[in-house]
């Protein structure tokens, strides 16, 4: 007989793509960096959002990857290329539906291991000019 839960294939609707975002951010201090307590951490989310079939290491993985893609669109609403409009049709700040609650989460600090929280681009200040874009070193 088939393991039922290796049937399961899960999508993420708005709904639990919010709650995940809300609650990754409520268990943020499960989130060390130390080795494997990102693990336990995405486990707890997925148990809180009632998704305990899902509770596997696969799941997790796929689960820390979804942060990951919502991390990067977030980076990319927020600190667009220069030159890119919203005519490519990338999402912006205006048009992300996640952009505010993750703003709210991520905004004030860093994106990634080894930023500063007060320099968001490594040294490098961002000027905007209404004829091109300016990127000054501080």
């Amino acid at each position: 007989m088939a393991d039922e839960s290796s049937d399961l294939v899960f999508k993420w609707s708005k709904e639990n793509t919010g709650r995940l975002i809300k609650l990754r951010s409520k268990y943020d201090t499960l989130f060390t960096g130390q080795k494997n307590t990102a693990n336990h951490g995405w486990r707890v989310v997925l148990e809180e959002m009632e998704l305990t079939a899902l509770v596997t290491p696969l799941q997790t993985k796929k689960t820390k990857k979804k942060w990951d893609n919502l991390k990067r669109k977030y980076k990319d609403c927020k600190y667009p290329g220069s030159g890119e409009g919203t005519e490519n049709g990338k999402p912006t700040a205006a048009t992300w539906p996640w952009f505010a609650l993750m703003d709210e989460i991520l905004g004030q600090r860093p994106l990634w291991k080894g930023q500063s929280r007060d320099k968001q681009h490594s040294g490098y200040h961002h000027i905007s000019n209404p004829k091109a874009d300016v990127v000054k070193r501080l």
